[in-house]
């Protein structure tokens, strides 16, 4: 799951990942573009340069529709980054970690990162 626009690069990563057996329920934006990444490599470095685009207003209301919320408690192995820098994708960090232990308290102030 993730943000991605409605253009080529959402296409792109859809049927790559799709062809890999990966099950991707994208939340699709046609207001933003899909993020990019510009890759240098020279020897045994690398930099790089991303652009988030829609990454940057996934929401926790794509996580909470019923039939996504079914795939998450099936899943069997979970991969999760966040950039802590925005406040929404935080907001969507806390929504997967609640759904994932059956339930947090976020009253008690205690917010994990990671």
């Amino acid at each position: 799951m993730g943000g991605v626009g409605t253009d080529k690069f959402s296409k792109t990563l859809e049927e790559s990942a799709a062809g890999d057996g990966v099950n991707v329920q994208y939340q699709k934006m046609s207001d933003h573009p899909t993020g990019t990444c510009a890759v240098l490599i020279t020897g045994h470095h690398r930099s790089l340069c991303a652009y988030l685009g829609a990454a940057n207003h996934f929401s926790i209301d794509h996580l909470e529709k019923p039939e996504n919320s079914a795939l998450m408690e099936k899943a069997k192995f979970y991969y999760i980054s966040v950039r802590l820098t925005h406040a929404r994708t935080h907001d969507v960090h806390l929504c997967v970690i609640k759904m994932l232990i059956g339930g947090f308290d976020f009253d008690a102030g205690i917010f994990p990162y990671c």
